[in-house]
């Protein structure tokens, strides 16, 4: 499981990240992209509605089998942070 966190309003690093995640996934092999999850959580869950994580998820092609863009609460969003 990769976990990483992001925001979609971000205009550079965010989008670098996701092809950083995405760079990875195509340099496993068939059988380890198999057992692969990402989760990209944001750090922004007043903007982030679940259309608009749809929407970047759609437009940034990720796959949809392995991949979750996600939102939770603003006090989850530090406490994971502060995890990662």
């Amino acid at each position: 499981m990769l976990v990483s966190m992001f925001y979609t309003s971000c205009q550079f690093v965010c989008p670098m990240l996701i092809d950083a995640l995405q760079d990875t996934e195509r340099q496993l092999s068939p059988s380890e992209r198999e057992h692969l999850g990402v989760l990209v959580v944001s750090f922004d869950p007043a903007h982030d509605s679940v259309a608009v994580l749809k929407h970047t998820a759609d437009e940034r092609s990720v796959d949809a089998a392995r991949w979750s863009l996600a939102r939770t609460d603003a006090p989850t969003v530090r406490k994971l942070a502060g995890v990662l």
